[in-house]
């Protein structure tokens, strides 16, 4: 996961020497015969990039919001145990991957968190390319 995070990273650093070319086309097709474009390719890729990254962080809270809502659900309607309804048993069961290799703790929570975040961005921003 950290491997595909940081070669991501790596692609978005050099992303200027890629979009080089693709620059000098875009303003060759700001001439004639070709229609002026009020927008740049820069500025439209950035808008692209905003609203995709925005929808990223929609779908990510909403899978959490629905996850929790889910477990909610299970418990209330499965198990006589409702104590067990706290947002600390749902991150256990959420990354139980996670704590059969580290503890239980707020480290290894935000561990899941950022990992799990990472991926929904990496696979969101994939999509584009």
């Amino acid at each position: 996961g950290i491997v595909n995070w940081l070669n991501f990273t790596g692609f978005a650093r050099s992303w200027s020497k890629l979009i080089l070319p693709w620059s000098s086309l875009d303003i060759l097709m700001q001439f004639a015969p070709y229609a002026p474009s009020k927008h740049s390719l820069r500025s439209k890729l950035r808008l692209i990039g905003c609203v995709v990254g925005s929808l990223a962080v929609v779908d990510h809270l909403l899978y959490y919001a629905s996850g929790y809502y889910s477990y909610h659900m299970h418990i209330f309607h499965c198990h006589t145990n409702h104590s067990r309804l706290s947002f600390g048993s749902y991150l256990e069961k959420e990354f139980s991957e996670t704590f059969e290799l580290l503890p239980y703790n707020m480290f290894s929570v935000c561990y899941g968190f950022w990992l799990n975040a990472a991926f929904t961005f990496l696979w969101n921003f994939m999509d584009i390319f």
